[in-house]
């Protein structure tokens, strides 16, 4: 998923890494890093374990962008500072410290932007829902992250699109959409 010049969400293949489209993934594997800078699973790449749980990972630092009003600029990789899902992850550190050190019932964990949380439309629950869906596909352990399929129907769960989606007319995005994930999966 990529922004166009409207901030529009535009599906996008990628491809380049797992092979995109064509079942055989081993013909068109890639030897070489495409993409961009935060947003590739190099771990994966490193070990030549090719897989769609890259593009998974891929999905999971768009989904931690689109919260958290983040991204990773070209002047964040100059300052060497830490992509998205690394900065997640370190607030994630962050607050299980810090629940650790009280006897307080904190808030569940969430990085969904202040201004998204004062949206009509956001659910409170929904905000811990999505950074723990977020979180899980960019995991360190490939083999432990969920596949598209998994990450749809905790989409689909989420409090905003089941009150606001009017799913009369969705209905054949989302069968379209579980068909074409469940090929892959």
């Amino acid at each position: 998923i990529v922004l166009d010049k409207d901030y529009n969400p535009k599906l996008c293949d990628f491809g380049l890494v797992t092979g995109g489209m064509v079942p055989d993934r081993t013909i068109y594997k890639c030897h070489h890093v495409i993409g961009c800078y935060g947003y590739l699973d190099l771990a994966t790449h490193y070990q030549d374990n090719t897989s769609e749980k890259q593009d998974v990972f891929a999905f999971g630092t768009i989904l931690l962008s689109l919260i958290s009003k983040r991204l990773y600029t070209e002047q964040d990789r100059q300052n060497l500072a830490p992509y998205v899902c690394q900065w997640a992850y370190g607030k994630f550190i962050e607050y299980e410290i810090d629940s650790s050190n009280t006897d307080s019932k904190k808030p569940k964990f969430s990085v969904v932007h202040p201004s998204l949380e004062a949206d009509p439309y956001f659910d409170p629950s929904d905000g811990h829902k999505i950074t723990a869906l977020a979180l899980e596909c960019v995991g360190d352990e490939f083999a432990m992250r969920p596949t598209m399929k998994q990450v749809l129907r905790s989409l689909l769960d989420l409090k905003v699109v089941k009150k606001h989606v009017d799913f009369e007319s969705c209905e054949n995005v989302v069968s379209c959409i579980t068909d074409f994930v469940s090929t892959y999966n």
